[in-house]
């Protein structure tokens, strides 16, 4: 694709600003467009009691390069810091129990770690054992991280320890999740010989959930003192220094072919000239990058390529909202090392998850106020996200005092929603992207998918997309 050439990206989300970003290292014309006032997707930060916080995602995972790569390109490598806190508890039983130690995603690797634990029993620990010495053939096809777990280790622990962090905390969910898209450091595992939890501690370096308090040995994520904000607008900034154009407030409508040549047609809102509206665009384009979630992506191909919009349409989605709240240290409990505490479905309540987000990051903390941020909502919960504003808020609180010790009237509160933002991997996903990209190129060449709809859930995941869709964009 020479200087001449453009490529127009759909949807200014990390994925689609990383396909930015690469495309903008080649002879290529490149511009975003993005719905949003401001490109940079579900990663934002704001003020909670003048504090900047984040209003999703607060870090990524460090083992995977790709999101420390990115940050590094565009000087924000020293920068990078890793939480003071890695504790996580699980909600059982009427208490918060701390996670064992030597978790891989929530899989044992260490059957004398076990031992004690509230979350678990002595038949668990027996399991664990016997799981390290199996002899048995080693998988070979893709399956539901349930039937794995279940199969190799019991319904104990896929349901306290691995349902908890890899099933949207509702534990039937992981018995339809795919292992390889979900999980694909368990599926390698699980492929690479007889013993899932023997090739996870050969190969284990970090214990992202651990229940041991204060911080791991290594950085297991990063994150940046002024939220994950900080890396959009440092990649905005990046790139609009290259000479890519960044559009937002901009909805793309439909892509379709015409005379050789791809038409992206978009509305802008009113016409300034004339206050009507909207006032329509078509964007002349050799490659379109679609990287907006899979419900819009199948809105803006319906037309041009319908069985692709099908395919997209049946891809399953949960809503989440979030509830942030700034306490005084006296009003809540908030454990030393503890980051996070995980609230089953069946407990009954509407609380999914708590992160002490000011013990997990200090500068949180640097007011002397305690900040929350607690996630309502899971795959088969479509209701309590949706609530009133005023009813969350209640609901979230009552919770709160029985799961923290919440005591008296929050300094600040606010309300975040993400309806139908968080892709669900059923088994068989990641075969149904493939069918989904071949169908693609034959309705409409030129035309590519990404983002966390797809192949990987989670900043450095959407990074690696995003590349990888500019490459072959911009390479075919």
């Amino acid at each position: 694709m020479t200087a001449e050439r453009r490529l127009v990206i759909v949807g200014g989300g990390i994925a689609g600003l990383a396909a930015a970003w690469e495309a903008s290292h080649r002879s290529v014309e490149v511009e975003v467009l993005d719905a949003g006032a401001v490109p940079g997707g579900k990663l934002r930060t704001s003020p909670l009691a003048g504090t900047p916080t984040d209003e999703a995602a607060d870090m990524f995972l460090a083992r995977v390069p790709d999101g420390r790569a990115l940050a590094e390109e565009i000087g924000l490598g020293d920068r990078l810091i890793q939480p003071s806190a890695g504790g996580a508890a699980v909600w059982a039983d009427g208490a918060a129990h701390p996670l064992p130690g030597g978790l891989v995603l929530g899989v044992p690797t260490d059957a004398d770690l076990l031992e004690g634990s509230a979350l678990v029993g002595p038949h668990d620990v027996a399991a664990t054992r016997a799981e390290l010495a199996r002899s048995g053939p080693p998988l070979t096809a893709d399956c539901s991280i349930g039937a794995l777990i279940r199969d190799r280790l019991g319904d104990r622990i896929a349901d306290r320890l691995v349902a908890p962090i890899l099933g949207g905390i509702n534990a039937g969910v992981i018995d339809r999740l795919s292992l390889a898209a979900v999980a694909p450091q368990l599926d390698a595992a699980a492929r690479s010989g007889p013993s899932l939890t023997a090739a996870l501690a050969a190969g284990r370096s970090d214990t992202t959930f651990s229940g041991v308090a204060g911080p791991p040995p290594a950085p297991v994520f990063h994150g940046l003192p002024g939220g994950m904000a900080q890396l959009v607008d440092a990649l905005r900034s990046a790139l609009a220094q290259r000479g890519v154009r960044l559009s937002g407030g901009v909805s793309a409508t439909s892509v379709r072919r015409r005379g050789g040549r791809l038409e992206v047609t978009t509305a802008a809102g009113s016409d300034p000239a004339t206050g009507a509206g909207p006032a329509e665009r078509i964007i002349s384009a050799d490659a379109v990058i679609v990287a907006t979630p899979a419900a819009a992506a199948a809105a803006l191909l319906e037309a041009a390529a319908p069985r692709t919009s099908a395919r997209l349409g049946r891809l399953r989605t949960s809503s989440v909202a979030m509830v942030r709240l700034a306490l005084r240290p006296q009003q809540v409990l908030a454990p030393p090392g503890r980051a996070g505490l995980l609230v089953p479905h069946h407990s009954g309540l509407i609380t999914a998850a708590i992160s002490y987000a000011s013990t997990k990051w200090e500068h949180l903390g640097g007011d002397g106020l305690v900040r929350l941020r607690i996630s309502v909502g899971h795959d088969g919960d479509h209701d309590s996200p949706r609530l009133p504003e005023a009813e969350l808020v209640t609901r979230v609180l009552g919770e709160a005092a029985m799961l923290t010790g919440l005591d008296g009237p929050p300094v600040d509160v606010s309300v975040l929603r993400w309806p139908e933002a968080f892709p669900q991997y059923d088994v068989g996903h990641l075969d149904a992207c493939a069918a989904m990209d071949a169908t693609l190129a034959e309705e409409l060449p030129g035309v590519r998918l990404t983002g966390a709809s797809y192949r990987g859930l989670g900043i450095p995941a959407c990074v690696r997309e995003g590349r990888a869709a500019a490459a072959s964009a911009v390479e075919g």
